[in-house]
């Protein structure tokens, strides 16, 4: 197995995304974060994804369930807003992926997302908990017009949003030798769609080169107010 990851600023001032990102050969733990509340508290709420993820992994491995993680770390932002009196001030998405030999788990909230890539297509993406993707399920919509939809920001789960019970969504599926994994954050998978995400698959030698020719596309448009972009890029060997 090979992994590299991305986290960047973009057009902000401050990069509210965080990843984690450990893999061996047969093992491997990954994260991105998007964080949500602004004045700060966004960044703090996506690193808390991270470094309860990464605290785990590094005393359990992958035996924690993904769901269970993003569970914890719903309840952890919850009492830190409560502490602070700040409601609505500390949230994030999150989308949490873990490889143990051929068996993936996974679990997210929000829209950031999980691809896997199978023999050239698009073999699975995660559902957002998004208005957008609401719409679309409902046929007001097409899956292509929720990228760039004026809604495309409003939630409908969060970790740390107040008042509400998360139901992350979740799954395992069977890995074979040559898929292809990416997690991002929807400033990654806005600006690049799945036709630019597996051509630079197709002529990539290496995970570090795949994200790089994604992040070419991605800042070539210039985005006038580009948002934060994390992905990270894992492959089954």
């Amino acid at each position: 197995m090979q992994a590299a990851s991305i986290s960047e600023r973009g057009g902000r001032q401050h990069n509210e995304d965080a990843v984690f990102c450990c893999a061996d050969e047969t093992e491997g733990c990954f994260v991105v974060a998007d964080g949500l509340g602004g004045h700060g508290f966004g960044e703090v709420a996506s690193r808390k994804a991270v470094e309860l993820s990464e605290e785990d992994y590094l005393k359990n491995g992958c035996r924690t369930e993904p769901q269970t993680l993003l569970l914890a770390l719903h309840q952890t932002l919850q009492e830190m807003q409560q502490q602070r009196h700040l409601p609505h001030a500390m949230m994030t998405t999150a989308v949490i992926a873990q490889v143990s030999g051929s068996l993936l788990r996974y679990a997210y909230v929000g829209d950031s997302r999980l691809y896997v890539f199978r023999a050239g297509a698009v073999l699975f993406c995660t559902t957002d908990h998004s208005v957008p993707q609401m719409l679309a399920a409902c046929g007001e919509i097409t899956a292509d017009e929720i990228r760039g939809h004026p809604d495309r920001n409003r939630l409908l789960q969060a970790a740390g949003m107040a008042d509400m019970a998360l139901r992350p969504g979740y799954g395992t599926m069977e890995l074979l030798p040559g898929d292809a994994l990416l997690l991002c954050s929807d400033g990654f998978w806005e600006p690049v769609d799945e036709t630019v995400m597996l051509q630079a698959l197709e002529n990539a030698a290496a995970p570090r080169q795949w994200l790089e020719q994604m992040q070419a596309h991605l800042t070539a448009q210039k985005l006038p107010e580009g948002d934060n972009y994390s992905a990270i890029g894992v492959w089954i060997s």
